[in-house]
């Protein structure tokens, strides 16, 4: 407690808004099944004043186990978006995405200022909400200009919205932690061909924020453990495949028959209420 950093300065820069302010909305906003992908549209209303540059970027940033896959990019009058207009028409000159990671869209376009009569920009794009929320947060800038991403706010962007956010919310449902879990193929024969010589197991883990590293443990049709599979992240929550060899915890291939393996996150779910925590599967090894 006797030692401590000494705060001598700060150094602010300061950089002229790409507009006077951005209001970003999220349609739809509320999620009814989570793990599920489906599609989303951004809109943002920039509100303009003469001297302003106006912004040519926009990108959006999720949660780390989000996916977000870029559908489409319009610009119009607020009228234009109505059911049943020609979106083509309102494509911007220039769309260009970015590369970049999976829970981020990075998208160029032709400059857009308050000379241009641009009420809304409208993104697509497609992602699936693994939690019961989550934040997106979109930023637009001016290409060139040195870290000047200014923030979308949430809002009232269109009155085709009902949230006035650009939060996701998950319909609270049935409270899984364990979605979509398969085997695949559901026999396999670990001869070393090279034709389905693994078996994965696939499922979707949900509602789990933390680290919490998904199992599965396959079992003989006696009950013993035959092998133990762990996969850990940083963040728990999304699709996973763990893939099995066929050969049990000593490393030795097992002989052929039916097994059951149980899938599932190992997390504290105690109090919870949780109804679904792990899903068992059966799996056949032939030779």
């Amino acid at each position: 407690p006797n030692v401590a950093a000494t705060l001598r300065s700060i150094r602010l820069n300061f950089v002229d808004p790409v507009a006077q302010g951005l209001v970003g909305e999220l349609v739809p906003f509320q999620v009814d099944s989570l793990g599920v992908e489906r599609p989303f549209s951004l809109y943002i209303r920039p509100d303009f004043v003469r001297n302003d540059s106006g912004f040519d970027e926009l990108l959006l940033v999720a949660p780390s186990d989000m996916s977000l896959d870029f559908t489409g990019l319009f610009a119009g009058a607020e009228a234009d978006f109505v059911a049943g207009s020609d979106l083509e028409a309102l494509v911007p000159e220039g769309v260009d995405v970015a590369a970049s990671g999976g829970d981020s869209l990075r998208v160029a376009f032709a400059p857009i200022g308050p000379n241009d009569n641009i009420d809304l920009l409208r993104l697509d794009f497609r992602t699936a909400l693994f939690s019961t929320g989550a934040v997106l947060k979109p930023l637009l800038q001016q290409r060139g200009a040195t870290n000047a991403w200014q923030r979308v706010d949430a809002g009232n962007a269109v009155s085709l919205g009902e949230g006035n956010t650009t939060t996701l919310v998950g319909a609270v449902g049935r409270k899984e932690l364990i979605r979509h879990a398969e085997v695949v193929p559901r026999v396999f024969s670990p001869n070393g061909d090279g034709v389905n010589d693994e078996a994965a197991f696939e499922f979707t883990v949900i509602r789990v924020s933390d680290s919490s590293p998904a199992e599965v443990t396959v079992y003989d049709l006696s009950g013993r453990r035959v092998r133990h599979l762990v996969e850990q992240r940083a963040v728990s929550t999304g699709p996973r495949s763990l893939r099995w060899d066929g050969r049990d915890d000593a490393g030795q291939l097992v002989a052929p028959g039916v097994y059951y393996a149980r899938l599932r996150v190992a997390t504290e779910t105690s109090g919870a209420g949780i109804e679904s925590a792990e899903a068992l599967r059966a799996v056949s090894v032939a030779y």
